[in-house]
């Protein structure tokens, strides 16, 4: 992949300063073949910093990935950043090729992002989520509420997520608790088995999540249950 960063002065010519300014945050990993061709490319939204970045960067599939900073919101991504990336870029903008994926609280913010807005977003990859591990969790309810019929997440959560062996037990089965509230509402869902709860852990993880988006834009094609790297 080649990476870009945003040179402000030229995006504030073509999106304005304030949507300049936002764009300025992102970094923008562009497939090798995008020189090479005239095609337009699915986008993948990682939500993450150092190794996520790193591991973003790597990646060989046919797919545009921008890494954000950690306190972008939902609402800033979908109302400027998004309009800013198709605007200066070759994406496919709809929704069944727009993806997001995040680790950790992240995850969640990824998942809320999908059911707040389920026509821009028909991707989303939450590795490890941090959920209530205390009581059930609202965004359970959420989701068996909001998710939009044909939307595909993939989950991830493993005891090794906690230092504690049960709470990471408990978090593994509120996740699947969670997908299946999601799959109840029309949505497809995947697991991803194994990997621990480090940061490096999630970032390994990104470029067969980054594989899995790719075969879900192009083919529209299912999610097996359980995935594997």
């Amino acid at each position: 992949m080649k990476r870009l960063l945003f040179y402000v002065p030229l995006v504030m010519s073509l999106v304005g300063s304030a949507s300049a300014a936002a764009c300025a945050a992102t970094h923008v990993d562009l497939p090798v073949t995008y020189t090479q061709t005239g095609d337009r490319y699915p986008v993948l939204y990682v939500r993450g910093a150092g190794p996520m970045q790193e591991a973003a960067l790597h990646s060989q599939e046919p797919v545009i990935v921008v890494t954000l900073a950690e306190t972008v919101r939902a609402e800033q991504l979908k109302d400027t950043i998004k309009p800013c990336i198709d605007r200066i870029y070759r994406t496919l903008s709809d929704k069944d090729n727009t993806g997001l994926v995040g680790a950790g609280s992240l995850a969640r913010d990824s998942i809320i992002a999908a059911l707040n807005y389920p026509d821009t977003f028909g991707f989303t990859a939450a590795i490890s989520p941090t959920l209530n591990l205390a009581s059930t969790d609202p965004l359970v309810q959420r989701a068996w509420e909001s998710a939009a019929h044909g939307q595909a997440f993939v989950l991830r959560a493993s005891p090794a997520d906690e230092p504690n062996v049960d709470d990471g037990v408990i978090r593994a089965v509120l996740t699947a608790g969670l997908g299946a509230a999601l799959k109840q509402a029309g949505a497809r869902v995947g697991y991803l088995e194994g990997l621990g709860g480090t940061m490096q852990a999630w970032a390994d993880a990104l470029p067969f999540m980054t594989r899995t988006f790719v075969v879900y834009s192009s083919s529209m094609r299912g999610l097996p249950v359980v995935l594997r790297p």
